[in-house]
């Protein structure tokens, strides 16, 4: 019984990196694309269609714009 579950997971397992594929993209935006405004002394910048990462793990960073994409 082992040597079958054995087998069966080494099956999976190699069948799975034996499919496995490289993909990659680049993706690039211009300053145009960006629009800057002002909060008192800090600066804020903008992207369209892009959201910021809220939450206490992100305190004290910058505030910076990010976009998701997906590829599949």
């Amino acid at each position: 019984m082992k040597k079958q579950l054995f087998t069966i997971i080494a099956f999976l397992l190699l069948g799975s990196a034996l499919l496995a594929q490289q993909l990659s993209q680049s993706f690039a935006f211009t300053v145009n694309e960006l629009t800057f405004s002002q909060t008192g002394e800090y600066d804020i910048i903008n992207m369209p269609e892009s959201f910021y990462l809220i939450g206490e793990q992100y305190a004290g960073q910058p505030q910076l714009p990010v976009k998701s994409f997906n590829l599949l």
